[in-house]
């Protein structure tokens, strides 16, 4: 969160966070994609957010974050989370425009692993 948030008040924009850890089997409303086996929401490493940006503070949701004519500010964040290691869900095949995490579950299994069982047995 301190590297997203450190993107969003270079680019000017503010975050609106939908979710963030989910306990596994929960109920999630409003869905975009169906929601992963080994998500990374599981182990407290995912956000879903909307993007709030400009001097009226317009939201950007799913639907704005899918359209072809992002402002610079908004263009900014999406470029500079990923440019900080981090994945942005329009980029997956099924696009998850609102979704932003670590890579935790693809790059360190055993880890994600571990932290979900710890996690699990504290919640």
């Amino acid at each position: 969160m301190n590297s997203i948030c450190t993107v969003a008040s270079r680019c000017n924009v503010k975050l609106y966070i939908i979710s963030s850890y989910r306990k596994p089997g929960s109920t999630v409303f409003g869905a975009i994609v169906q929601l992963a086996t080994l998500s990374n929401h599981n182990v407290g490493h995912a956000i879903d957010m909307s993007v709030v940006y400009g001097k009226d503070g317009t939201i950007c949701n799913s639907a704005c974050l899918g359209g072809t004519n992002l402002s610079g500010d908004i263009k900014c964040f999406i470029d500079g989370v990923k440019q900080n290691g981090l994945r942005w869900g329009g980029n997956f095949s099924t696009k998850d425009l609102v979704h932003i995490d670590d890579i935790l579950n693809l790059n360190d299994l055993a880890r994600y692993k571990s932290l979900y069982t710890t996690i699990q047995q504290q919640c």
